[in-house]
């Protein structure tokens, strides 16, 4: 279908909508409109008309019948405007549309930009395409009020006061369109920008309720597959944890204490104090968790959520890279807008799957990968929020990352005092013990970090629920047995032969 057809079969449709949902009035069905409903039936009548028309001619150019419609539509759109007049004065109370138009002092050309785009909106419902572009939008105020082109192009340019108020919004469409030599030069004109109301503005001049128009904040084209939207590069994790929940040594918690000090307080530490004159511009707090899987690190970002009464946030990692050229940086960006967005603590886990050793990028992929950082590490630089990485890998992350991190924390594996504050954690008191259970004989015989202690923990309890019985230390120590052979798991590899191994496998 030629993008003319198209065109023909939209405005079709549209028409089609508005009558379906009542839009329908022709002007003299009535001898004045009761109120801003019937008004705006009259009126999107009217335009679809126009919208139509426009479209024919720019089809099939006729100048004789142009300007019969010219002068038989300027005649329609006076009609419309008396009969408006009339009904508020009958009514003795202006509509919504005309405090619309007063309140922003609009021309009557201006009027009818607003009045053409609310009706390629479909009014109540998400049409496919909300958007006329330029083109159309010069030749229909030519039909309507013979406004020349020069004059209209000043009325949607990107300074004019629609664009600044935000009443109407453009986008270049000229992108999307097979480039012909006849239209290299007119690249990012108005007749190649597309143009639609905002949601804010159709939605004061319909007024509230059934007619009300969809929220819908900027038309776009459908994604290509692959693309991600930003709002699912974060996933909200409850900050279920308290900060001295946290067991870890007292100079590692002090130091990150110190830190949501300067958050707490921080129009005194850069304001009052001008330390704004020695960190610069950035305002947001960088933090860097190493170490093994297990020693906390994740429960420690909750804490400090739960500490500054903020939602964590963390990022999907698989979501953030884009086999799609530049979508990968797209995501980066986007990543960091909703760091200013979320006002919260944002988890960047597994940190090194992004932030790896820039390379000499002799392939399309480490070209991509060394673009993504250099993004990241300016935007640190940037942000005005909370980051929080975390990494089990940190000696393999890029060099330059380290001068932007505000703090540079290893969280070790827990001592055997440590381990055993860990078992007495993960202990609840509703759980049923038997009295042989001795945590700190465990805790004295393997050396587990606190993930693998929860994960004990959790298969003794279901250990003892199958038989239906307390939990004894038979049942925890199975449970630490089995985290230790889960390790020689990990460690096998498919080359591995066992000397007692003879079986062979499909």
């Amino acid at each position: 279908m030629s993008r003319r057809s198209k065109d023909r079969y939209m405005h079709g449709l549209n028409k089609l909508k508005l009558y379906q949902l009542g839009y329908y009035l022709e002007l003299d069905e009535v001898e004045y409109f009761e109120d801003n409903e019937q008004y705006l039936k009259a009126a999107l009548t009217l335009f679809n008309e126009i919208i139509g028309d426009t479209q024919y001619f720019l089809e099939k150019p006729s100048p004789e019948i142009f300007e019969n419609k010219k002068e038989r539509y300027r005649d329609k759109v006076e009609e419309l405007e008396k009969k408006r007049k009339k009904g508020e004065e009958v009514a003795d109370e202006k509509f919504r549309v005309t405090k619309f138009f007063e309140e922003l002092e609009l021309s009557k050309e201006e009027k009818n930009i607003v009045l053409l785009l609310l009706t390629k909106r479909g009014v109540g419902i998400k049409p496919e395409n909300p958007t006329l572009d330029g083109e159309k939008l010069i030749h229909s105020l030519k039909l309507v009020n013979d406004t020349e082109p020069e004059e209209t192009r000043k009325l949607l340019c990107p300074g004019s006061k629609l664009q600044k108020s935000e009443v109407i919004t453009s986008k270049d469409s000229s992108i999307r369109r097979p480039m012909r030599r006849d239209r290299r030069a007119r690249s990012g004109s108005i007749e190649h920008s597309s143009f639609y109301l905002s949601p804010k503005s159709a939605r004061f001049v319909l007024g509230t309720g059934k007619n009300e128009v969809e929220e819908v904040e900027e038309p776009r084209s459908r994604p290509r597959k692959g693309e991600k939207m930003k709002e699912n590069l974060m996933e909200s994790i409850e900050p279920d944890v308290s900060f001295s929940e946290v067991i870890l040594p007292k100079e590692l918690k002090d130091s990150i204490l110190s830190l949501l000090a300067q958050e707490n307080l921080k129009d005194k530490f850069l304001e009052e104090w001008n330390m704004k004159s020695v960190i610069g511009e950035r305002e947001g707090l960088n933090l860097l968790f190493s170490g093994p899987p297990g020693t906390g690190k994740t429960m420690m970002a909750k804490a400090i959520g739960d500490r500054l009464g903020k939602q964590v946030h963390k990022v999907s990692l698989s979501d953030m890279v884009n086999v799609w050229y530049g979508e990968s940086e797209k995501n980066v960006a986007r990543m960091f807008e909703l760091v200013e967005e979320k006002d919260g603590v944002v988890l960047l886990d597994e940190a090194e799957g992004l932030l790896n050793m820039r390379s000499g990028a002799h392939t399309s992929t480490g070209a991509t990968e060394n673009r993504m950082v250099n993004l990241i590490l300016q935007k640190l630089e940037e942000h005005s929020g909370i980051i929080i990485m975390t990494s089990n890998l940190a000696k393999g992350m890029d060099p330059a990352l380290e001068r932007r991190m505000d703090l540079k924390a290893k969280f070790p594996v827990p001592d055997r005092e440590a381990r055993e504050k860990i078992w007495e954690y993960h202990l609840p008191d509703e759980l049923p013990l038997d009295d042989d259970v001795d945590i700190s004989r465990l805790a004295k015989k393997y050396d587990f970090p606190g993930g693998k202690i929860r994960n004990a923990v959790v298969n003794a309890a279901r250990r003892s629920l199958m038989h239906d019985e307390t939990v004894s230390q038979k049942d925890l120590e199975a449970a630490c047995k089995r985290e230790l052979e889960g390790e020689d798991a990990m460690n096998y590899y498919i080359g591995e032969k066992k000397n007692n191994d003879t079986r062979r496998y499909a």
